[in-house]
């Protein structure tokens, strides 16, 4: 028998990669439509779900779990277009507490609501 082994361990070259270049469309269609602020909260938004998505992907399975992200992407939505501040920050890597803030509120999030909802 093969010992357990989470899906964090399995990510391939090309989910990388996809995962950089949805991160990277994100901010620049934000940045085309709107301004540098929202792009950066946008593309952060981007990446703390898609990793929250991947991260926690053996639970594909639930609809739950799908309305879950779907939840969060909207609420994300809504408070990237409530979001009217010039981000000037220099280098940009400062703001990065912030997108590890989010992914963790996130994570615990969904695992509350699989110990609620999971028998």
């Amino acid at each position: 028998m093969r010992p357990y082994q989470d899906d964090i361990d399995n990510i391939s070259t090309r989910w990388k990669a996809a995962y950089g270049i949805g991160c990277m469309l994100t901010y620049g269609v934000f940045l085309i439509f709107s301004e540098n602020g929202k792009a950066l909260v946008a593309a952060g938004s981007f990446a703390s779900i898609v990793l929250v998505a991947r991260v926690r992907w053996n639970l594909r399975r639930f609809t739950w779990y799908w309305l879950f992200l779907a939840g969060a992407a909207i609420v994300h939505g809504i408070l990237i277009a409530l979001f009217n501040h010039a981000v000037d920050v220099h280098p940009t890597i400062m703001l990065a507490p912030l997108g590890i803030a989010d992914y963790l509120i996130l994570l615990f999030a969904l695992y509350y609501l699989e110990k609620l909802v999971a028998p």
